[in-house]
């Protein structure tokens, strides 16, 4: 098949093929090209923007290689954790429940302060049909559930199980004012974690010429170094107790059921309880740093070990460092939905990796074996995800990743074992080799 064209008496044939794919193709190459120059552009622009702010604030590139790592990065976590505490507030994704109205059950999802109705699939949003929420919205206010909080005596049941056909109102008034006390530690509780993340930053910063004129001046005034990291670390203390305190004061406060069947914990629950994880873990690093309460040279030669083994040399070993981490974040984030135990696996796989101890190695091989099985089982028993809610639906997500990682990191031991065994055997030979051999 051909295409003719004339232009000025003067006819051309080009394939029809050959007219398609190569001007797209060097359509693709020029918009290629194009997004990699727009690319190296912005990056420009948003570094030159970057070193313009730094240099406004007397600071230069020498200056932030001074950066202290480990406090350097326990604040970067500890503003993440504020961005995300503040963001989970006022979500309708505390707790959950089936609560009822007029005979008609509804799925209600919670926040501190408001709820929303929902059919049982959770697909439509009935709030505004429920009573007196129905002029406001999507989202009712718990202060107009739970008004005066009296019960009257003469509320309509059923005749046989004589259950209510509709919520009271001293649930509401409990769920309201759990909310309303948990809200409140948790702002109260921003005031050190606002202190710990401006803290630590500046303590990151202190061989900066400027900050550390700045802790000079504190140590003239009293503040010697000690008490600064005496403040450091309260601060951090102070955060770790209210989040602490907040997450049991909503626990042990919400209703045992908001009219038919139990409550569930939801993804915001379980991000202040990530949160929690997070400042435990930071925070016990940062003292231990601050204090030189640990070894820093077994840490520096467990990290030497991974910075030098390369991929080209020993490429299951790598992967299975990389797996390994990858794993313990993913655990990290299925503490949204619950704390699973089998992350203590990762620490018995990472101590086999670094101490080459052939025992821990059998002994994650053992137990990772019965937690497929049960994956299996887990897995099977998932309900659609349709009727997930969006926080359910991503930890179930990283509920499959991690249970495919696990062939994995079983593959990746498997390869590592036969590079283990292949060195030691070429070492092997080498050793049983004479030195007249050698000679020779």
């Amino acid at each position: 098949l051909t295409h003719r064209s004339g232009e000025g008496g003067r006819c051309s044939e080009h394939s029809v093929m050959g007219s398609n794919t190569a001007p797209s193709g060097s359509k693709f190459n020029t918009i290629l090209a194009e997004g990699k120059a727009l690319f190296r552009q912005t990056f420009s622009k948003l570094n030159e923007s970057t070193e313009e702010t730094i240099n406004k604030l007397g600071i230069n590139t020498e200056d932030l290689a001074k950066l202290d790592r480990v406090p350097l990065i326990c604040a970067i976590a500890s503003l993440i954790i504020n961005i995300v505490l503040i963001a989970s507030r006022y979500s309708v994704a505390w707790v959950k429940g089936t609560a009822m109205f007029a005979g008609e059950p509804f799925t209600v999802h919670a926040s501190l302060s408001d709820v929303m109705f929902t059919n049982s699939g959770g697909v439509h949003v009935l709030t505004s049909k429920v009573g007196a929420c129905s002029g406001y919205g999507d989202f009712c206010p718990l202060d107009v559930l739970a008004g005066d909080c009296e019960v009257p005596a003469d509320l309509p049941a059923y005749a046989i199980s004589g259950g209510l056909m509709t919520t009271s109102k001293d649930v509401w008034c409990q769920l309201r004012d759990t909310g309303g006390a948990t809200l409140g530690l948790l702002w109260v509780g921003f005031v050190p974690g606002l202190i710990a993340t401006c803290f630590t930053f500046m303590y990151a910063a202190k061989e900066i010429p400027k900050v550390g004129d700045f802790f000079d001046m504190l140590a003239a005034k009293g503040f010697s170094s000690f008490v600064q990291k005496i403040v450091l670390s309260s601060s951090w203390g102070a955060l770790w107790v209210f989040m602490f305190v907040s997450m049991t004061t909503f626990a042990s406060g919400v209703p045992d059921s908001l009219g038919v069947a139990g409550t569930d914990f939801e993804a915001s629950f379980g991000l202040l309880r990530l949160c929690f994880l997070l400042v435990s873990g930071f925070g016990a690093l940062l003292i231990t740093s601050l204090f030189e309460l640990w070894n820093a040279e077994n840490v520096a030669e467990a990290y030497s070990e991974f910075a030098e083994t390369k991929f080209m040399t020993a490429p299951a070993k790598k992967l299975l460092y990389y797996l390994l981490f990858l794993q313990m974040i993913l655990y990290m984030l299925l503490t949204i939905d619950a704390v699973h135990w089998e992350m203590l696996l990762v620490v018995i796989a990472g101590y086999y990796l670094d101490a080459k101890v052939k025992n821990f190695m059998l002994m994650y091989v053992a137990a990772v074996s019965v937690t497929i099985l049960l994956d299996v089982i887990h897995i099977g028993g998932m309900p659609s995800f349709e009727l997930m809610t969006p926080g359910e639906s991503f930890c179930n997500v990283i509920y499959v990743i991690v249970f495919l990682s696990k062939f994995a990191v079983l593959g990746a031991i498997y390869f590592y074992e036969k590079e283990s065994n292949a060195h030691a055997e070429t070492f092997q030979r080498f050793d049983e080799v004479s030195p007249d051999e050698i000679a020779e």
